[in-house]
């Protein structure tokens, strides 16, 4: 029990206690009184006669009915004391279950202990690797008429670069292959690539080992470059095409959108891969319009491999790890 139970029990008992105290005092003062007024009114029969029968009567029911009232205040103040006791525990449960009931209305507020989780690390996710044209040399068998004095510019151009330790290799990107190619190559590449831009709504995009000439992810034509070797790829069956120096490479993933091959590596290509263009475009029914032609041969002009190691268009990969 708490204290302020405690403290409530105590002052009712001590209520209790006095209540009960002064009936008690009350009694026994007051009792003597009415008897000796009882002696007093009752004079003796034989000395005192009363007037009439009618007063008589009246007189000894005023006196039955004090001694009733007087025996019932006494019984009454007997049977106080059990009252009382139930009262006081009454009083002592309701308070109980008033406490309870605060207590369970206003709990405490419980502080809980909050165990931080370590922070979780994301692996990184890999990203697709777009599709790139596999890494393969070309045998320098093409036609071009590049002199003498070309040809030694664009090799030392070439070969001018820090010298490699073991193991090591450049792997040029297809801008750089582009870049180091002859004039000739690059005005069969212009005629090629103009062709294919003069259809309405097409865009070149050009990655590390090809460019690619499509509408949307339509492409139109797709072109690699390997040594003096431009390798230019159709949407277009190979059964259907008659006449002309294509090869079928439908059996290589990466090339499943173009399985169509045609490698220029003399002018009569040019035009053969030209004519290609026209019948992709109209396979793709897109329109021609009449756009800028570009010289590719000045805006890919010759650089060393040096500066294209500079410019990021040539790494150098592998050697000690």
């Amino acid at each position: 029990m708490s204290t302020e139970v405690a403290v409530i029990v105590g002052v009712v008992v001590g209520l209790v206690v006095a209540v009960a105290l002064f009936g008690l005092i009350y009694l026994i003062a007051v009792l003597p009184e009415i008897k000796a007024k009882k002696g007093k009114k009752q004079p003796d029969v034989t000395e005192i006669q009363p007037e009439n029968e009618e007063e008589t009567v009246v007189q000894n029911l005023e006196e039955e009915a004090m001694e009733e009232a007087a025996a019932e205040n006494s019984a009454q103040y007997a049977e106080e004391p059990e009252e009382v006791a139930e009262t006081v525990e009454e009083v002592a449960g309701t308070a109980v279950e008033e406490k309870e009931e605060e207590e369970e209305k206003e709990p405490e507020p419980v502080k809980e202990e909050i165990k931080e989780e370590p922070a979780k690390v994301e692996k990184p996710v890999k990203e697709e690797e777009s599709e790139e044209e596999p890494e393969e040399e070309e045998e320098d068998d093409v036609e071009d008429n590049e002199s003498e004095k070309e040809k030694e510019v664009r090799l030392a151009a070439i070969e001018s670069a820090p010298e490699l330790e073991q193991g090591q290799r450049y792997n040029r990107s297809y801008k750089a292959r582009l870049i180091q190619s002859s004039d000739t190559v690059k005005g069969w590449y212009s005629q090629i690539k103009n062709a294919a831009l003069s259809y309405k709504g097409v865009k070149s995009s050009v990655s590390w080992r090809q460019e690619k000439v499509a509408k949307g992810r339509v492409q139109l034509i797709k072109i690699a470059l390997r040594g003096k070797t431009l390798s230019v790829y159709f949407p277009l069956e190979v059964s259907k095409i008659k006449n002309y120096d294509v090869e079928d490479v439908s059996d290589k993933s990466v090339h499943a959108a173009t399985p169509c091959l045609l490698r220029v590596k003399k002018e009569a290509h040019v035009n053969q891969a030209i004519d290609l263009v026209s019948q992709a475009a109209a396979k793709l029914v897109l329109e021609e319009t009449a756009a800028k032609k570009t010289d590719y041969v000045k805006e890919y002009k010759l650089e060393t491999t040096e500066q294209l190691i500079e410019e990021g268009l040539v790494k150098v990969v592998g050697g000690k790890k």
